[in-house]
């Protein structure tokens, strides 16, 4: 999502809103699309991970 993070937290308190009490945001500084694929990237993977153990997901 774009606007260096300002729409993530824009779509992070929409959830919250909303109602939905599992939510989690974490934003990663300097990177901007296909986070996954730039440098240190196995950070986002690892940490997509963690969350759906932590969820039973």
């Amino acid at each position: 999502m774009g606007s260096y993070g300002e729409l993530v937290k824009a779509s992070y308190e929409s959830y919250l809103k909303s109602g939905h009490t599992n939510v989690t945001m974490k934003l990663y500084p300097g990177r901007r699309h296909e986070i996954h694929l730039d440098p240190g990237g196995h950070e986002v993977i690892d940490d997509v991970l963690q969350f759906l153990k932590q969820n039973n997901l």
